[in-house]
């Protein structure tokens, strides 16, 4: 699996997508994961818990 970022900035539906596809990764470590997350943060899709870092 390809673990790289969208060369463009993905769109909410993309990020849920790329979600689904990297479960399993770590963000600290998945670009594609990490990028998805801090997208989904921004839309105010999601709220990370306190305790982890984006």
């Amino acid at each position: 699996m390809i673990h790289a970022a969208r060369s463009s900035v993905p769109t909410v539906g993309e990020t849920h997508e790329d979600m689904q596809l990297h479960v399993e990764c770590d963000p600290t470590l998945c670009a594609a994961k990490a990028v998805a997350m801090r997208t989904l943060v921004a839309a105010g899709r999601v709220r990370p818990d306190r305790s982890r870092r984006l």
